[in-house]
This record gives structure tokens, sequence and C-alpha cells, in this order.
């Protein structure tokens, strides 16, 4: 009994011992992993920079064999606000080379521990981002494995606030000169792309136009897939597609728009009117009045599928025009029963859209409100014209 005793003292001792010591030193214990911090970081690291303890990951990012260190730090930040700016590093341990360029070889094989910047960062195929303004969730391809870590591409999403990522940037690196150059992604609304475990070969950023149905600007990027999936593509280059650059809706179209260029927008898209019990309308499933008039080649925006169309440009009226006749009963013979009544007010939208057969067109609508006798019912915007302008 009396050994027992002893020895759980001994290792109590030691365990206090080695915390005192890491403390004392700033060296970072090994707790569930064999690695050690190659140099005490925190002797080298600015000490304006708040490091995020939760997103420090060492990994062996260049396929060198060697672990690397990669650093997530607040930068810049505010007082009184939770908008921090967040940046990163990747701390490679390299000999032979002369720190005041760490590209050229030392023939007196100096050891040092050279920080790569991921960003901000002014250098070569870098310049302007950062990674994320509140927080950030970093991720690598291919994933982690139990047995090693091994990145050949470093995938960090940043957000600012809220639930959707408003930033992507996509790392690789590519030599001691260069380090890692970057593919950066903003999208102030949000930005949408390919799913790890798969490498992202696709992304789409939404940014905001300042306007009153939360409507963005759309753009699509992609880049060529690798042969195989375990691989990553063979190049970090993304390609924009201006020719699917459209104006669409932030978070997805809503049920039933507020606004007039809302409902203009969600018909060419390809939607119509949702939740009918909730929200019925005397025209159905659709954004079209009964007699609506279109121009040619706007035929097939009929019906509860509209054909999609992109939307370059998308412009409104400030002020609503009132009817004389403050309006008038709805069409009896409607699919929704009771009392609606339409055009008490009007308003006018104007757009720029592309056509099925590329064809790139101006179409002014007039639309006519719509309301119900029921003291809780909205009113609603419904499409009486759409004609080339």
């Amino acid at each position: 009994m009396k050994t027992i005793l002893i020895i759980i003292g001994v290792i109590v001792v030691v365990g206090l011992a080695l915390v005192l010591l890491s403390r004392c030193t700033g060296i970072s214990l090994p707790y569930g992993s064999s690695e050690e911090l190659p140099v005490d970081l925190q002797k080298i690291i600015p000490t304006s920079w708040d490091v995020l303890e939760d997103q420090y990951k060492p990994c062996d990012f260049d396929s060198d064999g060697e672990t690397e260190w990669l650093i997530i730090y607040n930068y810049d930040t505010s007082v009184g606000l939770n908008y921090n700016l967040v940046g990163g590093v990747v701390y490679d341990a390299q000999v032979n080379r002369v720190p005041q360029a760490p590209s050229d070889l030392s023939p007196y094989r100096p050891a040092l521990l050279i920080p790569y910047k991921l960003l901000p960062d002014i250098y070569t195929k870098k310049g302007q981002g950062y990674l994320g303004e509140t927080s950030v969730a970093v991720s690598l391809y291919p994933p982690e494995d139990k047995n090693a870590c091994r990145g050949d591409e470093i995938i960090v999403q940043g957000f600012s606030g809220g639930g959707f990522p408003t930033r992507l940037s996509i790392f690789r690196w590519e030599g001691a000169a260069v380090g890692y150059p970057a593919e950066h992604f903003v999208g102030n609304a949000r930005v949408v792309f390919s799913a790890p475990p798969e490498p992202i070969t696709e992304v789409t950023t939404y940014n905001r136009l300042n306007d009153r149905s939360a409507l963005c600007d759309v753009q699509y990027y992609s880049r060529p897939p690798a042969s195989s999936k375990d691989q990553a593509p063979p190049l970090l280059k993304f390609t924009r597609h201006d020719t699917t650059q459209t104006i669409d809706f932030c978070f997805g179209p809503p049920n039933d728009p507020a606004y007039p260029e809302g409902v203009v927008a969600a018909l060419l898209r390809g939607n119509s009117p949702k939740d009918a019990e909730n929200n019925p309308s005397p025209t159905g499933a659709t954004y079209l009045t009964l007699d609506a008039t279109l121009s040619p080649g706007l035929e097939g925006l009929k019906g509860p599928t509209p054909t999609k169309h992109r939307v370059l440009s998308l412009t409104n009226q400030g002020v609503l025009g009132a009817q004389p006749a403050q309006g008038h009963p709805c069409d009896p013979a409607s699919v929704v029963p009771g009392t609606w009544w339409c055009g008490q007010e009007t308003a006018e939208v104007l757009t720029e859209i592309e056509l099925s057969d590329g064809q790139k067109v101006r179409v002014k609508w007039q639309l006519t409100s719509i309301a119900s006798d029921k003291v809780n019912a909205d009113v609603h915007w419904r499409i009486e014209r759409a004609i080339w302008d």
C-alpha cells in the first residue's frame, strides 16, 4: 500500500513540475499529441496579435515530412465592438536559409522558423483581404487523418457574426520563395461552395445590393477538378464565369415578396408564390394576373414553373402610384374565394435580362397591388404587363 502511495505521489509531483515548466517557458505541452513546438513561439509572435488558441494546428502543410504550425490570430482589434479582423500565418522550420532572403541558400546551415503569412499579406499573389471579421473555421484537404496530418490545401471559412460564411480563402504551398498563395472570395451576404471532404472546385458569392428585398449580385467561379477524388485539383486557379452573373435573392426567395421588384426578381429566377394556404392570392400559383400582357420571348414566365432568366439589372420606383378609382374587385372567377381588391396602387420596375436565346433586352414591368378584405392579410403584388422597353 505504501509503495502505491509513493508512486502516486511521484506522478503528481512530476505532473506539477511539467505544468510549471510550460508556464515559465511558454512551451505548449503535447497533451494527447506527440507534437512539440520547435521553439517558443510566444517569443516571436507579434505582441499586437491576439492568438486564437482553439485554431492552433500543427500539420505538414508543404509535404516535406516535417511539421509546420498554423496560427490564427486577431489583429487591428476594435474597442467596444465584437468585430476583430482575423489573420493567419504558418511557421515553418527550415535550414540553409538566409533570414533576409529565405529563397537563398546559405553554406552555414542556419536553422530558422520562417513565418509564411496567409492573409493579410502584401506579397506575391496576396495583397488584399483577411480571413474573417468575427470568427473562422479551418479545414484541410485532404481531410485530417487519425494517424497523420498532411494538408495539400488550407481552407478557411470566415464569418461576420452570422451563420453563413462571408469569406472563403484557399491556400496552397508553392515553395519557399512565395509561400502560400491564395484564392480569396468575398460575399458580404454569404459564400456558397462545394463542401468537404471533396476538394472545393465551385464557389458562388452573394454580395448585397443594399435594397429592400435582400437582393444580391451573384457570381460563380470554378476550377477544373482533379483526375481522382483522392487528389487536389492540379491548380489553385478559379475562373469567374461572367456569363452566369445574375441578380438573385441573397438567402433564397420568400414565399411572396413584399415589394414589387421582389416579385419581378422571384418570377425571373423561376419561382412562384408559395404557402397558398396561409397566404392565398387570386392569381394562384403565379405572379402574373390572369390577363397579363407579355412581350415575345417572355411566354415561358407563365404557369407555376416559370423559365429562369439571368437578371443583369433591376430598378424600381421610389414612390408608388395611386389609381384614381381606388381599385376594383379582382376577377370573381379567381381561384381564391372571398373579396380581393386589385389596383389600389401600381408600381413600375425596369430590368435588363437575358432571354433563352442569349439576347439581352430591357423590360418594363407594370405591377398592381392586391389586397384581401381580411384584417390580418398583407398586400401582395402581381404583374399586369411585361413589355420590351
